[in-house]
């Protein structure tokens, strides 16, 4: 949908979602306010590799999808999903099939895990533990 090196995806203030456009000027594009609880870091964007969806992993536990063509509420969100670090990562697989992301736990409270959610339904396929480090 969009080209290479044209569009930016960034967090700012924590909670909203912004897309810049990169041409002569850099204009913000959509935007979205409450995306994730305020007070809390976003710490992954990463766009579909089909370039239609964006992922956001938030530190108010939650995983989310949104359409880039309609960006006003997400397509799919999963909460519950324990991050005690600001860089917790989420990635699209390879066929876009999937949407992977990590949970954490504090030291001395068990497995951390790696989860594995359906891009389309969100249904979560597999979830492999972490030895007692932290993910």
């Amino acid at each position: 949908m969009f080209q290479e090196n044209q569009v930016h995806a960034v967090s700012k203030q924590h909670r909203f979602l912004i897309f810049y456009f990169l041409c002569k000027q850099v204009h913000t594009k959509f935007h979205c306010r409450q995306a994730h609880v305020p007070g809390t870091d976003t710490s992954c964007l990463t766009f579909s590799y089909d370039g239609t969806a964006l992922a956001s992993r938030g530190g108010d536990d939650t995983l989310k999808i949104w359409d880039v063509r309609q960006f006003k509420t997400p397509l799919n969100s999963v909460a519950g999903l324990p991050s005690f670090f600001p860089m917790t990562d989420c990635c699209f697989s390879p066929d876009d099939k999937l949407l992977v992301t990590g949970t954490s736990v504090k030291k001395g409270g068990g497995h951390g895990k790696l989860l594995f959610f359906e891009r389309e339904t969100f249904k979560k396929v597999y979830e492999i533990d972490v030895t007692d480090a932290r993910l």
